[in-house]
């Protein structure tokens, strides 16, 4: 039995992207259907599907700025723990997140 919530995608296999097929939306942030996502950046299996709704969401905040960058990361954080994704593994991917944050001083 799966633990997370699953969105509704589709993969642009021309540009190795994720299209929302349905919007949804996680406290005051709303992804609208045809928005664009790259999954996990960087990560080895980044289209994990316990882990989409979190990098969708944080990849959205991050596009549109609709919510200052480190509550973005809060989010992801928490959408992941809601979705099953055990302790350590949520946080590495918290902190890379931050870490990238901090290095490329964006807000």
């Amino acid at each position: 039995m799966k633990k997370y919530i699953s969105v509704n995608l589709r993969t642009d296999p021309k540009k190795n992207r994720l299209v929302v097929n349905r919007g949804f939306a996680y406290k005051d942030v709303s992804v609208p259907k045809g928005y664009t996502s790259d999954g996990l950046t960087k990560l080895i299996n980044k289209y994990q599907p316990n882990c989409l709704r979190a990098a969708i969401v944080h990849d959205y905040v991050c596009d549109t700025h609709c919510i200052p960058r480190k509550k973005g990361d809060e989010y992801f954080r928490e959408i992941l723990k809601l979705d099953g994704v055990g302790r350590f593994q949520r946080n590495r991917y918290y902190w890379a997140v931050c870490t990238y944050r901090i290095l490329t001083f964006k807000k």
